[in-house]
């Protein structure tokens, strides 16, 4: 390996996109923003730099995953590791009471996975706080609800509806407030079905106890007679967001002893899979936001996985031609300058060229536009030149002559067919 060669190489995790995938990730990325804007959700830009403890204020889910870096003034920066810190980070400065935000933010982080470099796709909500259950419901359907209308319908995605609020309300009879929030994260690592005696053994009251085998035994109505009546609304906004996702044909269904990202969520949540794999998450962070911004906040969000869409849609999109035509010269330079005219007045009218000379023989240099899926050939020389036609080869190697000053509405009114 050469010097120039190693330093060209990327870190393991770091993936150059090549121009068979951008068409998929272009197609989600504009779709998201699409969708999302049909309930109101306004486009932002998230920088892929921040400071350090924009991601780790308020939770310990980041680790020793983040890139940090000083700069020039000696200030703790890092590469956004986590977009939900990012996006509370840019509301908060934006300071308006209530905002809806769709975003695509760079994700970077050092660990053993296929990517350490993607991107989030992703919604926020934030609003005045509130603790009306129904506000709660409608911004997590809105989230949903969009993230499915922008699923390819071949996808066969569900979302698995959770409420780790239950559980911190259970936490929170026996465990000092400082401490709940890790109590909890032992938990999520406890199998649901070992959690009863777990707590047993840390000396919970067996009213919690009760109540966590209930819902590790999926019998709900025993948790309402053992424990205090808020866990009554808890459990019925977790079973009403469920049935309503369905009555709106969203393949939902419901896990009370999920508590997938419980450092963050407060009150309802969700994943969404695909035969078992992940491709996003949200729910309810107002605990955290109110925490972050220092004030009290109500604040939903969701993110979906660009690159996992793509991955998943890849085959369905088509990739686009590197251009409409393949403007061929020989070297003269007659021949050179009256291309040249002819690629200008072409891409002036959005009609996209692949210029060059005429170097090797002509069937390499058919071979080889074929291969980037160039669909017209035309070929610039002395005799193309004094000519009044051009003659166009397509990729079936049939000729079309027409007249120069007709090629471009030509070939437009072949590309809108």
């Amino acid at each position: 390996m050469t010097a120039t060669s190693r330093h060209m190489d990327l870190p393991r995790g770091f993936s150059d996109v090549d121009p068979i995938a951008m068409p998929a990730l272009r197609q989600a990325e504009q779709h998201w923003f699409a969708q999302s804007a049909l309930s109101g959700f306004q486009p932002v830009q998230v920088p892929a730099v921040g400071f350090a403890d924009t991601f780790v204020t308020g939770h310990n889910a980041s680790g020793d995953r983040i890139y940090r870096f000083p700069d020039r003034r000696g200030r703790e920066l890092a590469l956004v590791s986590d977009s939900l810190p990012a996006l509370l980070r840019l509301a908060a400065n934006r300071g308006l009471p209530e905002q809806r935000l769709s975003y695509k933010c760079p994700v970077f982080r050092y660990e053993r996975k296929p990517r350490r470099h993607f991107h989030h796709l992703g919604l926020m909500e934030i609003t005045r706080a509130t603790t009306d259950p129904e506000s709660q419901l409608c911004a997590l359907r809105r989230l949903i609800e969009t993230i499915a209308a922008f699923l390819p319908p071949h996808l066969t995605a569900e979302f698995t509806i959770s409420n780790p609020g239950i559980w911190y309300e259970l936490v929170q009879q026996f465990v000092p407030p400082n401490m709940v929030s890790s109590y909890v994260d032992r938990l999520r690592r406890t199998p649901a079905l070992e959690r009863g005696a777990l707590l047993r053994a840390d000396g919970a009251p067996d009213t919690v106890i009760a109540a966590a085998d209930s819902l590790a035994g999926n019998r709900q109505s025993g948790v309402v007679a053992q424990v205090p009546a808020s866990f009554h609304a808890q459990i019925d906004n977790a079973h009403q967001l469920v049935e309503q996702l369905q009555r709106h044909q969203v393949s939902a269904v419901l896990d009370l002893n999920e508590l997938h990202a419980s450092e963050f969520h407060d009150g309802l949540a969700f994943i969404l899979r695909h035969n078992a794999v992940v491709l996003g998450d949200g729910g309810s962070y107002g605990r955290f936001a109110s925490h972050f911004v220092d004030s009290p906040t109500s604040a939903y969000a969701a993110v979906v996985g660009l690159e996992r869409i793509a991955d998943l849609t890849a085959s369905l999109v088509e990739t686009p031609p590197a251009a409409d035509i393949a403007v061929l010269s020989f070297p003269d330079t007659e021949s050179a300058e009256h291309a040249d005219h002819l690629a200008a007045t072409l891409r002036s009218r959005g009609i996209a060229v692949w210029d060059c000379r005429l170097v090797m023989p002509l069937r390499r240099h058919l071979r080889d536009f074929a291969e980037l899926s160039i669909p017209l050939t035309v070929l610039i020389g002395p005799e193309e030149t004094r000519s009044a036609m051009y003659r166009v080869r397509d990729r079936s190697g049939k000729v079309h002559t027409v007249p120069k000053e007709r090629l471009p509405s030509w070939m437009l009114a072949r590309t809108r067919k």
